[in-house]
């Protein structure tokens, strides 16, 4: 996936700012604050992606990203589906909040 959007950024965006931008790189550690790391970086991504109307359509249909196509897919109909939706966007924020903290404090820990 990581690399379908570098290259859908390197056709699709003319100059380097706005590519280094969207295509942030992301460490892949073997350590419990490397994945609080990468996750971070994920969500920091997918934040900045969110806002280029274009990448984000592109990101949601592609057959790459699961998350996106169980996210597109869902009857929002349904009770259970939105309040989960809901909960997901509620929560967002503070979880990113509680990413760094913990990086924070585990980089202290060191």
């Amino acid at each position: 996936m990581s690399a379908a959007i570098c290259a859908f950024v390197e056709a699709h965006y003319d100059d380097d700012e706005t590519r280094n931008r969207l295509c942030a790189p992301v460490s892949l550690l073997d350590d419990q604050v490397g994945w609080l790391a990468t996750t971070l970086g994920n969500m920091m991504n997918q934040g900045v992606w969110s806002g280029e109307p274009n990448l984000n359509e592109w990101i949601a249909n592609n057959r790459l990203d699961a998350f996106s196509a169980v996210i597109r897919d869902a009857d929002m109909t349904i009770a259970e589906n939105k309040a989960i939706m809901e909960k997901l966007g509620a929560n967002l924020m503070p979880a990113i909040s509680n990413l760094q903290k913990l990086i924070e404090q585990a980089s202290g820990e060191r």
